[in-house]
């Protein structure tokens, strides 16, 4: 009788398998490293990047986030990143409606970690017609536990006017992004938006949380993400940062971190901001 009972159960399971009434365990979150850090052209400042490049270089070996969105990373920077180890690939560094061969270096871009992530899509939007600064840099990543998410990286102009009508549309391209795509999205940049600005708002009446303020957050550093003075300037508190990782959706802040050092401190005027978040 009890053969019969465990052959019946097995055969029950077997079936419930087969139509689908027993379905597999949800994945895990995603648990990533996220950092977004402009990195100054040197056209407008600061040391030339082979005298940087050593210094980024050690501050991502510390800290290993699995995608970093850069700004101002323009041609020279580009020619000293093919040199950074292997576990980091460059994506959206080239605009692809570009008539230059090869494509026009792109400033706003990513680099991702391809043993963390794998690059599912990508593309690049234009904030101003023809600029290889002022765009939308947008890619989609799957953990390796399965969970995808949306990943924007944008740089509107320093001047008021100017940014408040690049955030409308970067909002707008996000958001177009968001809807078709239905993950979760995360959205970094040097927004030359501090939190007590216009620009600032309309991220979050648009939805978005701040990964620096969200509930449950581990604040680590709390300072600002711009140097005092530009390339060399002083460290603050208090005055506004720049720089942000915004979320919307299934996406769950766990730490923040602005990263000050005497070696972040020789890369840029901006110091590097770093959040891990968890997905799903």
């Amino acid at each position: 009788m009890k053969r019969l009972v465990s052959l019946f159960s097995a055969i029950l399971l077997c079936l419930l398998l087969l139509t689908g009434c027993v379905s597999e365990a949800p994945a895990e979150p995603a648990q990533i490293k996220v950092m977004s850090w402009n990195i100054l052209n040197p056209a407008w400042g600061g040391p030339p990047a082979e005298m940087r490049i050593d210094p980024f270089t050690e501050t991502l070996t510390a800290q290993m986030p699995d995608v970093i969105g850069l700004q101002e990373a323009g041609t020279t920077w580009q020619t000293e990143l093919t040199a950074l180890p292997e576990s980091y690939t460059a994506v959206c560094n080239k605009l692809t409606n570009s008539s230059v061969i090869g494509g026009k270096d792109c400033m706003t871009m990513f680099l991702y970690n391809p043993e963390t992530l794998t690059l599912i899509e990508s593309g690049i939007e234009d904030l101003d017609a023809g600029s290889n600064i002022r765009v939308v840099s947008w890619a989609v990543f799957e953990a390796k536990n399965g969970k995808q998410f949306l990943i924007t990286n944008t740089h509107p102009d320093s001047r008021e006017a100017e940014c408040n009508t690049h955030t409308e549309q970067y909002l707008e391209i996000a958001r177009r992004l968001y809807e078709e795509k239905g993950l979760p999205i995360i959205s970094v940049g040097d927004f030359n938006a501090v939190e007590t600005s216009d620009a600032y708002a309309m991220s979050i009446a648009d939805g978005y949380t701040d990964s620096k303020y969200a509930d449950g957050v581990e604040l680590i550093r709390d300072i600002d993400s711009y140097l005092l003075g530009d390339y060399g300037g002083k460290v603050t508190k208090g005055q506004g940062s720049r720089d942000h990782i915004f979320f919307k959706g299934a996406v769950t802040p766990l730490t923040y971190e602005t990263v000050y050092n005497e070696t972040t401190a020789t890369v840029s005027d901006h110091l590097p901001v770093v959040a891990e978040l968890e997905i799903g």
